[in-house]
């Protein structure tokens, strides 16, 4: 499917929204529970499903107008919000935030499978 999906984006296809289980990977919950907010969020009217033009057993979900619409306002306050706090603290130690975040999840990544494969033994 992700074969499909990144022929699609070659093509010049416009790729109306994403798969359930792209989100599920973005959001690191099950699929079936991706799923089930899919279809809660689809009753509500903020999301549609649409299939794929060139592949009738791939579906995308996408935005409706009002899903959009409170995307929008969320982003603004949100933008609002990160706008204060960067003004309170500083680009500076933001930026130097970001990097000493950055540089720990390397770390963790880079130790966490060692861990992984030889556990503590109790």
């Amino acid at each position: 499917m992700k074969k499909q999906e990144a022929d699609e984006q070659e093509q010049g296809c416009l790729c109306p929204g994403l798969m359930v289980s792209r989100l599920s990977e973005l959001l690191q919950v099950s699929r079936p529970t991706a799923s089930q907010t899919v279809s809660t969020l689809e009753e509500k009217g903020y999301i549609e499903r649409v299939m794929s033009e060139t592949d009738r057993r791939v579906i995308y979900i996408c935005l409706t107008a009002k899903g959009q619409a409170v995307f929008g306002s969320r982003m603004d306050r949100y933008s609002d919000v990160l706008g204060e706090i960067i003004a309170k603290v500083g680009e500076e130690e933001i930026d130097q935030l970001i990097l000493t975040c950055g540089r720990l999840m390397e770390v963790v990544n880079e130790v966490r499978p060692r861990q992984l494969l030889n556990p503590p033994l109790d």
